[in-house]
């Protein structure tokens, strides 16, 4: 995916991201559910 070219969205929407940490609410009631990312993971794999 680094090395599409496939316009701005991809360039400044996601390439621009690789190698950026992820900062999780410190929080817990804040932070996504854990099974809710799985489900919306396994979707994403079907694809």
């Amino acid at each position: 995916m680094l090395e599409e070219e496939d316009g701005p969205t991809l360039i400044h929407g996601i390439q621009s991201l690789h190698g950026a940490r992820i900062a999780f609410p410190r929080r817990v009631g804040l932070r996504p559910d854990p099974h809710l990312l799985e489900k919306r993971y396994d979707i994403f794999l079907q694809a």
